[in-house]
């Protein structure tokens, strides 16, 4: 039976109960209402176009070879619920010339398959106009948004788009990840946020974040790169936007690189905000002019984390922390210098580790400087580096200038080399306890304990002070000093022992 164009009125509902193996098809006509929702039976097939909301519930949804549009007016939308699934092999999806909408709850999932064209719906947050649109993804607790051909946003001229990525399950891509793909537009960004606890954030071939910043809010979150992530824009990771969510933590554990032009090298830049912690467990290779802002939370480096073939200008800002490895005795790297602001604090390991700053390895040395109010922060438990304490080890100019706070366990004994510093160069500067400049070989209370410190000491030749010594170290003067109640008692004893010479 033919018919005309079917027009629906405003909160109607159209029901297909074909049964299992039904097909509806859409050609040559559309769906004119665009608040109307379609919702879909189990085992069903749906394939059409323009300005329709379509629900699959426990459903099943191909496009095979055809086009499967979202329209205009912001309207467009396409869920997966429960076991539903929506399938785009050789087909081609888009939002027509404005924000298409895909949700994936409880369970359901959206397939890319090899060989399909991601246009606007999927692809980007678009519009042929100039004013901004919005783009979103989302999905819930246990979803999964897998891309087999990769992923591609904006390529639209004359807009100041941005797209939201709001994950509330895995967003998997398979494939390039390119945001801004024509480099038409010169201040769009991607946000991308997960939601979901421990989600992750797969790119599982040779990937590309291209032209445009992307912006990552995490909880607890992963990104996997199976193979390599190049960068050709800055990565922001942001943890949560949202106050609750301000101490979740990121990992990073795969390579990350940026893709270098011809003649240019592009700049790679990470930048780290919010109060979590962002863990970086595999290498991230940056471009020759490079940088990596810590501004708030943690930025973890772990065996091995930043190298590239030019000199990184690392950057830590009061409050935030820049972290040696996870695991006691690790070894985290960055291959370049090393400031802490006013306020900034670097931490050689999570529990005890080593952290170096090594330079590029193209003659450039790493290069460390404290400003005032800088923490220098150790943890010592015992006498062997790295696995019981912490150590910094720089292979460049050493500048001192801000505070040494001591985390210490049970001692009795010991010399803590705390700064090694590899190079012929002297340490220039003085660390501070509290208000107090610590000069060469002053003692001072700290932890617990007294200490004495040297800025010449030798470090492979453990000698805690000697003229041709540049390393900092740390030696341990008196065991713990007693708590104040145990002082008391010790005084008592004192009062009767005089008492009993008297008489």
């Amino acid at each position: 039976m033919a018919l005309g164009a079917v027009s629906l009125g405003a909160n109607s509902v159209v029901s297909f109960n074909g049964g299992s193996g039904s097909n509806l098809i859409v050609r040559g006509t559309s769906f004119s209402d665009t608040a109307t929702t379609i919702y879909r039976d189990a085992g069903n097939e749906f394939t059409a176009r323009y300005r329709t909301g379509l629900v699959f519930d426990n459903g099943v949804s191909n496009t095979v070879n055809g086009i499967f549009s979202l329209g205009s007016n912001n309207r467009a939308a396409l869920q997966a619920i429960g076991t539903g699934t929506i399938v785009n092999f050789n087909g081609y999806w888009a939002a027509d010339s404005a924000t298409g909408h895909f949700g994936i709850f409880d369970g359901g999932k959206i397939i890319v398959g090899a060989g399909a064209v991601i246009d606007n719906a999927l692809g980007w947050s678009g519009s042929s106009y100039a004013q901004a649109t919005e783009f979103s993804l989302t999905t819930g607790n246990g979803g999964v948004l897998e891309f087999a051909s990769g992923f591609i946003a904006s390529q639209v001229v004359g807009t100041t788009d941005r797209t939201d990525v709001n994950m509330g399950g895995n967003f998997r891509i398979n494939g390039n990840f390119i945001t801004n793909h024509s480099q038409n537009i010169s201040n769009y960004q991607m946000y991308i946020s997960f939601a979901q606890t421990d989600a992750t954030w797969t790119t599982k071939t040779n990937n590309q974040i291209s032209y445009a910043p992307v912006y990552v809010n995490g909880n607890n979150a992963v990104i996997e790169t199976i193979s390599n992530l190049n960068l050709n824009a800055p990565v922001y990771f942001t943890s949560n936007s949202d106050a609750a969510n301000q101490t979740r933590d990121w990992q990073l554990n795969g390579i990350i690189q940026p893709t270098q032009g011809t003649l240019t090298p592009l700049i790679s830049k990470i930048t780290k905000t919010g109060a979590g912690k962002l863990d970086i467990t595999a290498p991230v290779v940056t471009s020759y002019t490079s940088a990596i802002d810590v501004v708030a939370g943690t930025l973890a480096m772990n065996n091995p984390s930043i190298i590239g073939p030019g000199n990184i200008d690392t950057t830590v800002r009061s409050g935030a922390t820049l972290q040696g490895g996870n695991a006691a005795g690790s070894v985290g790297f960055i291959a370049g210098s090393v400031a802490l602001e006013s306020g900034g604090i670097i931490a050689p390991g999570n529990s005890t580790g080593i952290l170096t700053i090594q330079g590029n390895g193209y003659g450039e040395t790493g290069e460390f400087s404290m400003a005032t109010d800088s923490i220098l922060a150790v943890e010592i438990n015992g006498t062997t580096v790295g696995s019981q304490y912490d150590q910094l080890n720089v292979l460049g100019t050493v500048t001192l200038g801000g505070d040494l706070q001591i985390t210490a366990g049970a001692l009795t004994t010991g010399t803590f080399y705390i700064i090694n510093n590899d190079l012929l160069d002297p340490v220039n500067g003085l660390l501070f306890n509290g208000a107090t400049a610590l000069n060469h070989l002053d003692t001072f209370t700290q932890a617990g304990y007294t200490w004495q410190i040297s800025y010449k000491a030798d470090f492979p030749n453990d000698i805690f002070d000697t003229l041709s010594g540049n390393d900092v170290a740390l030696k341990l003067v008196t065991d713990e000093i007693p708590e104040p109640a145990s002082i008391g008692v010790l005084g008592l004893g004192m009062a009767a022992l005089l008492l009993r010479r008297r008489k």
